[in-house]
């Protein structure tokens, strides 16, 4: 007998299985919650400023990879981001902790982590570098983005 199974295209695994994991791990977070310390929010926060970074050097060399062919470019950047949304959702879990709980985490401590960020000269350079080439980098490629 012959069986036939319709299958989702492997673009779409990679966009969806992101999203259930994150949820995933939202849940699983929330369950073991642990307060960041200043010093792991600051690390969180390098880190995923270099994720940042690379997403959008990665997805500037995908607009000019596929510049003449808009659609294989959306297909490419969805997937892309998949597997950047799957990457930050798994930083993070390792640091105890969700995207929500991190954007909330400065604005519940932001007089320690000036204080800790006056002591720590370098991590605050650190910091600011970071942000200005993604911001950089986020004109570039709104930028090459506009030109299909």
């Amino acid at each position: 007998m012959l069986q036939i199974t319709r299958r989702l295209p492997s673009a779409m695994y990679l966009t969806v299985l992101p999203v259930l994991f994150s949820l995933f791990l939202s849940l699983w977070v929330t369950q073991a919650q642990a307060e960041l310390s200043v010093a792991s929010y600051c690390e969180l926060a390098i880190k995923k400023l270099e994720q940042q970074a690379k997403q959008f050097r990665d997805l500037i060399d995908l607009c000019v990879q596929y510049k003449n062919e808009r659609n294989k470019l959306i297909q490419e950047e969805s997937i892309l981001k998949g597997r950047y949304d799957l990457a930050r959702a798994l930083l993070f879990s390792s640091y105890g902790t969700t995207a929500d709980e991190y954007v909330s985490y400065r604005g519940k401590h932001s007089l320690e982590v000036e204080r800790y960020l006056k002591t720590q000269t370098f991590v605050q350079h650190r910091i600011e570098s970071l942000s200005n080439e993604v911001r950089s980098l986020f004109d570039k490629y709104e930028s090459l983005k506009g030109k299909e």
